[in-house]
């Protein structure tokens, strides 16, 4: 209720159905506009929509990447934990030590690095799209960056949290010797 009152206000009430065009965007067609009878460009949905179908491929591609680098790092701890020729030094104690130091770091690496190349391929891909309003754009960006950061940020969380446990008590591939280096 406050919200349409907040809405009548401020006047915004059918702000996106009177937003302007944004600068950048590029009408391939013309057709005569319902309401001013004027003609006006627009850019079909079909083509719009095969690119955001594009663009969504994109983003599950950089999932998956986030995932195998996730995975990639379990495999470094669990590998470098486990043999004796992979030690970073002899005392076991220690090699567990830098083996968990030396895996944060290159899973924190692998979380900025993909979040910094994603970033720009969202804003490519955004560009691309040719949405006709700055708010379309700003929604399509959001969703975007928000699904991959999410998904970058808490993959790790989400192992320890779901998956650690089990690895642990049932060992890595059912391998009871790997339990007590995950």
């Amino acid at each position: 209720s406050s919200g349409i009152n907040a809405e009548y206000g401020w006047d915004v009430s059918n702000f996106e159905q009177l937003e302007p065009d944004r600068p950048q965007f590029y009408g391939s067609k013309t057709r005569k506009n319902p309401i001013t009878e004027e003609e006006e460009w627009y850019y079909p949905f079909y083509r719009m929509y095969l690119k955001i179908g594009f663009s969504v491929m994109s983003l599950l591609f950089m999932v998956i990447l986030v995932v195998a680098s996730t995975i990639g790092v379990i495999v470094f701890r669990v590998a470098f934990s486990t043999t004796k020729s992979l030690y970073i030094v002899e005392d076991t104690d220690n090699n567990a030590l830098y083996t968990s130091v030396i895996s944060s770091v290159l899973n924190a690496v692998a979380i900025m690095i993909l979040g910094f190349v994603y970033e720009k391929i969202a804003y490519m891909l955004t560009d691309w799209e040719n949405h006709r309003t700055q708010t379309a754009y700003d929604d399509a960006l959001i969703i975007k960056l928000f699904a991959f950061q999410f998904v970058n940020n808490y993959a790790s969380l989400a192992y320890i949290a779901f998956f650690k446990e089990n690895v642990s008590r049932n060992g890595m591939f059912g391998e009871e010797s790997w339990k007590r280096y995950v």
